[in-house]
């Protein structure tokens, strides 16, 4: 059997775990510990794991690559089109991160709704400050952007509290976890109802600058928006203004147009905004759902069995 060649870049949680999965698997691991760093025998990989190695280098040097895995569940930056016409294999970690992404959803939509941070802020300030305009979940009206493991992870987390969920997909089709799902075309019918709206989608065409002026609008006064999708499907300087009038109420961001955020940025300073820097995703489970999925599709494609999370 052919003893395959794999180049590790370790840009993950815990590498060092999946270098041993690998080998363990009979397959010889090569690992850089920076995706901008430059591998001098491209010619004798045959799998990479860290699919961002191809944002800072050209994959047709790699002229036996047969398989790359991403190690996170977007792919947006990565040449996907490139690597696909030269025959190469990708599959994602979608499905990893999603718990830990879920619950730091709760966790904001908690926090806004008990309106934590005015009596964090008292603490400090040794103030007794009362307030009776918290709202509860009952009843509360979720519009989840996106039907998949991220927003089913959401859902399930969200149902015990006695909300509504609807779900957002291409064609309206059925989804585990929601008690209605809607086509994007419809958006703006129920958008208006919502008394928070998470954004999990990828950015593309279709989705680029989605959330902008207009869609904003047609949100309901006082509400949620939070993104953990991709930065470009919200526009940022609207989002700003908007919480600046106080149409929205709240609003979360994990991820930007561009990453880091410039300090120069207006979100720093923007009105019932929490940003977190693009770390969502992370959790102290992650690392071995990980290992197991790359431990899974190694043994997968050492048999030349069907890879999971195929893009």
């Amino acid at each position: 059997m052919k003893k395959y060649n794999v180049l590790l870049v370790s840009d993950t949680a815990n590498p060092l775990l999946l270098k041993s999965r690998i080998e363990q698997a009979g397959l010889n691991v090569v690992m850089l510990s920076d995706p901008k760093e430059t591998y001098d025998s491209p010619e004798n990989i045959d799998i990479v794991i860290g699919g961002s190695y191809f944002i800072h280098h050209d994959s047709t040097l790699f002229t036996q690559l047969k398989w790359v895995q991403i190690n996170s569940a977007g792919y947006d930056r990565i040449p996907v089109d490139k690597l696909r016409k030269q025959g190469i294999l990708l599959s994602n970690a979608r499905g990893v991160y999603s718990a830990p992404i879920a619950e730091w959803i709760v966790l904001q939509l908690l926090t806004f709704m008990k309106e934590a941070h005015f009596f964090y802020e008292n603490q400090k300030a040794i103030q007794w400050k009362r307030r009776t305009d918290l709202r509860e979940f009952e009843a509360q009206h979720i519009l989840i952007i996106g039907t998949g493991s991220i927003a089913y992870e959401t859902a399930i987390r969200l149902k015990p509290f006695g909300v509504m969920i609807t779900g957002v997909n291409r064609n309206g089709h059925s989804a585990k976890g929601f008690d209605t799902t809607i086509s994007m075309d419809k958006i703006t019918g129920v958008i208006s109802t919502a008394d928070a709206v998470i954004i999990t989608l990828p950015l593309n065409d279709q989705t680029k600058n989605l959330f902008n002026k207009q869609m904003i609008a047609q949100m309901k006064k006082g509400s949620i928006l939070l993104n953990i999708g991709r930065g470009g499907v919200v526009n940022e300087e609207d989002l700003c203004e908007s919480l600046k009038n106080h149409h929205l109420g709240h609003a979360a961001l994990d991820v930007f147009e561009h990453e880091p955020l410039p300090s120069d940025s207006p979100l720093w300073n923007c009105e019932n905004l929490i940003l977190t820097p693009h770390n969502c995703f992370s959790g102290n489970h992650t690392a071995e759902r990980l290992a197991q999925l790359i431990e899974q599709n190694t043994n997968h494609f050492i048999a030349n069995e069907t890879l999971e999370n195929l893009i």
